[in-house]
């Protein structure tokens, strides 16, 4: 089976109901889609991803023919070392239009909003090589209070977010209102903040219990992890849904 570059397409798992009508199972979930919530003076705890897991294979197609300069001119600017720029992280859906799921995401709270409980948010992630950070991006949007967030790389802790990094952390202003796309919040780092390849880190969200106490918003979802469910016989529309997985941009150079 061929499939086109650029297009989306579906993964299915359906009961067979033909030999298999008492089937009862589910989908496993992958590790992508992790994240971890922490409610002082509670600690951090660990929650598992919603995204079902799946591995599809195949060959490459090559084009027959010489290199266009268009491809030739791309190589060369993914293989420069000059500048030794790399995408550390990042779930970002180029096939989609939105990057999130304007509206939809997981809340990060202040300890100052009424009736609430405060929250803080955390995305894992493993860098490949030793890089250097310079650029945290996420999807954050603002809901009420003042407008003013912390965003921050932290060390992991037995699978759970552990002590801030030198240099990983910095406020945030003017976050996008609840429900408008697709602006990422961007923090730039005051100096470089060296990661080790393979290692497990943790890019927290947290509110700025000094100056925006009354900050209430939502670390939106990424689109690349849509999933969707049907039940056939209450309906024959298919619906969608996210697998909770807060969208964000880690940029830097390798060392």
């Amino acid at each position: 089976m061929t499939l086109t570059a650029g297009t989306i397409y579906w993964l299915v798992a359906s009961t067979d109901d033909v030999h298999g009508t008492s089937f009862n199972g589910g989908w496993k979930v992958s590790h992508l889609g992790d994240s971890a919530v922490l409610a002082p003076p509670s600690s951090w705890v660990f929650v598992p991803s919603q995204w079902p897991a799946a591995r599809i294979s195949g060959t490459r197609l090559q084009s027959v023919g010489p290199v266009s300069t268009e491809k030739r001119e791309k190589a060369t600017l993914e293989t420069d070392t000059a500048t030794r720029r790399v995408k550390i992280f990042s779930n970002l859906n180029p096939l989609f239009s939105e990057p999130y799921l304007p509206g939809f995401g997981l809340r990060i709270v202040g300890p100052s909003v009424p009736f609430n409980v405060e929250q803080w948010r955390a995305l894992p992630f493993t860098p490949r090589t030793s890089v250097e950070v310079k650029t945290l991006s996420a999807a954050l949007s603002h809901t009420s209070g003042t407008n003013r967030i912390n965003l921050g790389l932290y060390s992991d802790s037995g699978g759970v977010p552990g002590s801030p990094l030198p240099g990983g952390q910095g406020s945030l202003t003017d976050i996008p209102d609840s429900g408008d796309c697709c602006d990422l919040a961007t923090l730039r780092l005051p100096g470089d903040v060296a990661l080790s390849g393979g290692v497990q880190y943790w890019l927290v969200a947290s509110p700025d219990n000094v100056n925006a106490p009354d900050f209430q918003g939502k670390w939106l979802d990424s689109t690349n992890n849509i999933c969707a469910e049907l039940f056939p016989r209450q309906s024959l529309l298919w619906t969608d849904f996210s697998g909770y997985w807060v969208a964000a941009q880690i940029d830097g150079q390798s060392e």
